[in-house]
């Protein structure tokens, strides 16, 4: 009995797939599945039921692949790290205060621009970026590692 090679298998496999966006976990889901589909119909094949008629059955008590699917995306969805967020901004909060009132008691002697509105201006900037790189896919990068490793020396 070779699951991987019969159609009804994989087409409820790459269906409750098609669900799940993060797309490097398509692999342990598929493995997962299978294993699964296979304990299922080894169960129907003791009962004395054709191989076609077992796989069947298994996918059926399976259950519906969009319902499946859509639970296993929200498994695998990406979590925001919201206490390291959270500090982050209490944290540039804390310094604009504090450079504000500095400011303010006229405690600097000689500014040409506004110090806090500097800060301000790069605090949003950084964050912008550090956005932007939470939500890159470093992986994609990797083949040119070593060149930005040795472009960064």
């Amino acid at each position: 009995m070779e699951l991987k090679q019969n159609q009804k298998v994989i087409d409820y496999i790459n269906n409750v797939c098609s669900q799940v966006n993060c797309q490097e976990m398509h692999e342990e889901i598929e493995a997962e599945l299978e294993s699964h589909i296979e304990e299922l119909v080894e169960e129907q094949l003791a009962n004395d039921v054709s191989e076609d008629e077992a796989i069947e059955k298994a996918i059926k008590q399976m259950g519906d692949w969009a319902v499946i699917g859509k639970r296993l995306n929200e498994i695998h969805k990406p979590k925001i790290e919201w206490s390291i967020l959270v500090l982050s901004l209490l944290l540039s909060a804390f310094g604009l205060i504090t450079i504000y009132f500095i400011e303010v008691t006229g405690a600097l002697s000689y500014s040409p621009t506004s110090m806090f509105t500097n800060s301000l201006l790069f605090i949003l900037l950084g964050m912008t970026i550090v956005c932007g790189l939470y939500f890159f896919d470093y992986r994609k990068i990797y083949p040119f590692s070593k060149y930005i490793y040795l472009g960064t020396i």
